[in-house]
């Protein structure tokens, strides 16, 4: 499975996803970003082995360049509340 997203700077990030099938069943995952301003993707990580989604959770959320652009992207779209 793959998925991509585009951060608000720009950023371009793409996870992959991929099972392996054996008598323990788990995963690899790999977090690539490419920058507006640059031709080279960056891997934040790779190769990771997982067994459960709530894993892949861990390793976004532990990644401190996506964590830093999640935390820009709640900030633009949460509303400013008016002082009255």
């Amino acid at each position: 499975m793959r998925a991509h997203w585009v951060a608000v700077g720009g950023e371009r990030y793409e996870l992959t996803y991929t099972w392996a099938a054996g008598p323990v069943p788990d995963a690899t995952c790999t977090l690539r970003v490419l920058y507006p301003s640059s031709v080279w993707v960056e891997t934040l990580f790779t190769a990771q082995r997982v067994r459960r989604l709530k894993e892949v959770r861990l390793l976004l959320l532990g990644n401190v360049r996506y964590h830093n652009v999640r935390l820009l992207a709640k900030s633009a779209t949460t509303p400013a509340i008016p002082f009255t």
